[in-house]
């Protein structure tokens, strides 16, 4: 066999061996040798079309009959027309089974295939038409359309068993899986269905943080816009919101707008832009409105209707038209409940606080509080208009009553202390300790009771009036001193110091003390010291007679024929103050001898028998039982 040389061998033989190979498949003018290169000579895949030249092979370089459809494999392929030529029986009944077409363009009909057999339904329901449109159940007039007496439509996703299901006929859109959402990718989703409750969140995509426990939750995340807008018809009438318990329209609990835009609280007309209800009497909660803390809860109380509570801090109500223009009411709260306090002012303390216009003004800057004014004047100003200041000893402030009234009567200012019932005055008693009542003077010295007034009419500077002294046996006095001296050392005292400055005198009487009784004076003391005393006088005209604690200070008159005996009674019967004076005057010529009782003494330079008539005598009491007499007496 024809074969090339091999390097290391065949020494002295390579030209030999290679013309030999040489000659098997060329001839001699180096042209293949015919059926030099045939099957056996072929490897698998030695010729590819790599290893062919591009037109090497054409049909001039096969010999006639070279290539034949049964040599290709097509001895049964014939020349027929591709119209003519015939199909399996096979590919027949395939054809056969077709769905026919559209008889029009509007509307085709797309296949239906049996999920079993796999053959072809022919009576499909479903339609695309030449826009694009898919109808099912009919022909489309949408982009979708599903016809039927119980159209159904159910998305599924596999990959978290979550659907969406949509039913016209029960009017139902549903989810099953899954919280049902709108818009959930934009981050600002409406999601229904949250849980079995049926919750509605309106604002969240994520369901992390999403309120399980609220029916409806709307979570706002634009800056700019609000996050419920409720807009009413221009006509409506009927009220906007409302907010019931268990349905109902009726009830302390009921939560309205209007359709005037009142709200409502508790109330089911409400009449103002806040309109809150009382609760009823039966509600835990006695307060209508409650700010903080309720500090009436549970307290049985039923009345408050604003509760403003803290119990830890401040609690406060501010009005006003700025921040220093407002009125501000707070509780200063402490834990020691005896320094916690309230407060109202005019905040900025720039206005004055008034109550009723100027019923009662407040004044911040000048701290003045004005009664029925609106400029007071002073620390307390009440102006003409009111009846003045009643101070009340009783809860009864009608009829029975016990007070003290101080007021303005025409030009006179008055003090009076009454009582309602009986009409009776009562006594007014100041009580300044070691203070000084001072009247008509601005500079108050060491007495108690200070009085100065200056003036050009006949008038007195004190006039003490009695409206009558009825007691039937008690000792009664219009005025009484009764100082109680407690002195030590050098000191001094005066019960009753008179003492007149005079610096012009006119032609009138010049008194220090007159006293008078029924308008005639009794006892009189000169600005020169002259005392004048007026007497009473006692007239006996009997042959006997006791002295009375009446004679004190007056002449007994004794006149009768018959001898006369004068009685000085016991200071037991009769208690004369020590210092006691009676004078005694005989005027018949009946003698008169001065009789002592049992037990008493008068002392006598020379006897108790008056002289004769007209005789007259000095009776002195010196102790308790002790007397002197002087005068024209004898033995």
């Amino acid at each position: 066999m024809a074969r090339l040389p091999i390097p290391g061998s065949d020494d002295g033989k390579w030209g030999e061996i290679l013309n030999q190979y040489l000659s098997v498949a060329l001839d001699a003018d180096g042209e293949l040798r015919t059926d030099t290169v045939g099957r056996d000579q072929l490897r698998l895949n030695s010729v590819t079309s790599h290893a062919i030249a591009d037109e090497s092979v054409t049909s001039s370089k096969l010999a006639p009959g070279a290539v034949t459809a049964a040599s290709v494999g097509l001895g049964n392929v014939d020349n027929t027309s591709d119209a003519d030529k015939p199909v399996s029986n096979a590919m027949q009944a395939a054809i056969n089974a077709k769905v026919t077409g559209p008889t029009s363009a509007s509307n085709a009909t797309v296949a239906r295939f049996d999920g079993n057999t796999g053959k072809l339904i022919k009576d499909s329901l479903v339609f695309i038409d030449d826009n694009g449109r898919v109808g099912i159940g009919s022909t489309p007039d949408n982009a979708l359309d599903i016809i039927g007496a119980d159209p159904t439509l159910k998305i599924t996703s596999t990959e978290l068993s979550r659907s969406l299901i949509f039913n016209p006929k029960s009017g139902s859109l549903d989810s099953e899986g899954t919280a049902f959402h709108f818009n959930r990718y934009s981050g600002k989703s409406v999601a229904i269905g949250y849980s079995s409750a049926g919750h509605l969140r309106i604002g969240q995509a994520a369901e992390v943080g999403f309120a399980s426990t609220a029916l409806l939750y709307i979570a706002n995340t634009e800056t700019t816009t609000p996050a419920l807008v409720l807009d009413k018809a221009p006509a409506q009438t009927a009220d906007i919101l409302q907010i019931r318990s268990n349905g109902a329209t009726s009830g302390g609990d009921v939560f309205k707008v209007s359709s005037d835009g009142n709200i409502g609280i508790g109330a089911l007309s409400p009449s103002a832009p806040l309109h809150v209800g009382a609760k009823s009497s039966g509600a835990t909660n006695k307060s209508s409105v409650v700010v903080g803390d309720d500090l009436l809860a549970n307290t049985g109380l039923d009345r408050a209707k604003l509760t403003l509570g803290n119990t830890s801090g401040i609690a406060e109500f501010i009005v006003g038209q700025t921040y220093n223009r407002s009125i501000l009411f707070n509780w200063q709260y402490n834990a020691d409940p005896a320094l916690a306090y309230g407060n109202l002012e005019t905040y900025g303390r720039n206005n004055p606080l008034r109550i009723g216009a100027s019923t009662l003004v407040l004044q911040n800057a000048g701290g003045n509080i004005g009664i029925q004014t609106a400029t007071p004047t002073h620390t307390l100003t009440l102006s003409s208009a009111t009846t003045g200041i009643a101070h009340y000893n009783t809860s009864d402030m009608t009829t029975n009553y016990e007070r003290v009234r101080q007021y303005w009567s025409g030009n006179t200012f008055n003090i009076v202390a009454e009582q309602g019932g009986s009409g009776l005055s009562r006594p007014i008693f100041v009580n300044g300790g070691n203070t000084s009542l001072t009247v008509g003077t601005t500079t108050p010295s060491s007495p108690g009771l200070r009085i100065i007034r200056s003036g050009t009419g006949v008038e007195s500077l004190v006039q003490i009036t009695s409206g009558g002294l009825t007691a039937s046996s008690a000792t009664q006095a219009t005025l009484r001193l009764d100082p109680t001296i407690n002195q030590s050392g050098t000191a001094g005292y005066t019960v009753l110091h008179v003492e007149a400055s005079e610096t012009a005198l006119g032609s009138g009487a010049k008194l220090l003390a007159d006293f008078k009784a029924n308008g005639v004076s009794k006892f009189s003391i000169s600005n020169t010291g002259a005392i004048t005393s007026q007497q009473a006088i006692n007239t006996q005209t009997g042959t006997s007679y006791t002295l009375t604690l009446s004679d004190a200070g007056q002449v007994v008159t004794l006149d009768n024929a018959s001898a006369i005996s004068v009685t000085v009674p016991l200071h037991a019967t009769t208690a004369y103050p020590i210092g006691t004076r009676i004078d005694l005057l005989q005027l018949g010529v009946g003698q008169v001898t001065v009789v002592p009782s049992g037990g008493v003494t008068i002392r006598t330079a020379s006897g108790l028998k008056f002289y004769g008539q007209y005789a007259g005598a000095t009776l002195l009491k010196l102790a308790t039982d002790t007397w002197i007499i002087s005068g024209n007496l004898t033995l």
